[in-house]
């Protein structure tokens, strides 16, 4: 049984030491983080439009790539606004399956490390990915 403590942070060198000594495999979401999922496509055209942006700091932090979709670790209680539509949310208590480190074996489940900063920064600000997500899905839909 996972509990999750109401206001407990982690902090973001505590967070990355759980993150990226992880052997790979099953990981207890939260506290401190939740998990949210989109689709490769859009993922990839949301980075895409936050790459482009001129932030003194780059707002995405670790993602991991499994089953088409890519996660992105968000703050914890980051679901207000609500995502959009076509993000999935792992809130605390959920569980979430991490590939190995990268040189290690490969995931039997085929996930891998997109972006794995290590030493840096760990997760994403959501209100710039919910914005993102949200663009790269209104210019995906007007393509199609």
């Amino acid at each position: 049984m996972i509990t999750c403590l109401s206001g407990l942070r982690l902090h973001e060198a505590e967070l990355a030491d759980l993150i990226f000594r992880h052997p790979g495999g099953p990981l207890a979401v939260g506290p401190g983080f939740e998990i949210v999922l989109v689709t490769e496509d859009l993922a990839h055209e949301a980075v895409a439009l936050l790459d482009e942006t001129s932030l003194s700091v780059h707002p995405i932090g670790a993602v991991v790539a499994v089953a088409n979709r890519w996660a992105f670790f968000v703050p914890d209680k980051s679901s207000d606004p609500a995502w959009p539509a076509h993000a999935e949310h792992l809130t605390c208590g959920g569980t979430f399956s991490l590939p190995p480190p990268p040189g290690r074996d490969r995931s039997p489940d085929g996930s891998r490390w997109i972006r794995r900063h290590l030493g840096r920064r760990v997760l994403t600000a959501p209100l710039l990915l919910q914005v993102a997500v949200d663009a790269a899905s209104r210019r995906t839909t007007r393509m199609s």
